[in-house]
């Protein structure tokens, strides 16, 4: 509980900030909170997911099965997402995986 009490007060203080910006915001980034946590619920107040439907899963990154990565915008009237995805970020000469997260890639307009 302490550690989802923590990104709470953490996206309560970065709200702050992105409440103060007179300009368009793209934020992105690993939260470690899932789509219906209370934390991305205080996100989402200031914040728009750029996944347009079901944000793609992210983590772990050879299996994913939840999300924990975002791109994210604000205000809401800037911008239009016309892709949003999370791809593999496996590396076939390597044999190795760019990260344990999915990178998040989004396509979008600024209007």
């Amino acid at each position: 509980m302490q550690q989802e009490d923590n990104r709470i007060l953490q996206a309560t203080e970065f709200n702050k900030i992105v409440k103060s910006l007179d300009l368009p915001l793209v934020a992105g980034g690993d939260l470690n909170a899932t789509p219906d946590s209370r934390t991305m619920a205080v996100v989402r107040s200031v914040l728009n997911l750029g996944c347009p439907q079901q944000c793609p899963l992210t983590f772990p990154s050879n299996q994913p099965n939840r999300t924990i990565d975002y791109i994210m915008t604000a205000p809401t009237n800037k911008f239009s997402v016309s892709s949003y995805v999370a791809p593999s970020g496996w590396h076939e000469a390597l044999k190795v995986y760019a990260s344990d997260h999915r990178p998040v890639i989004a396509v979008m307009k600024v209007y």
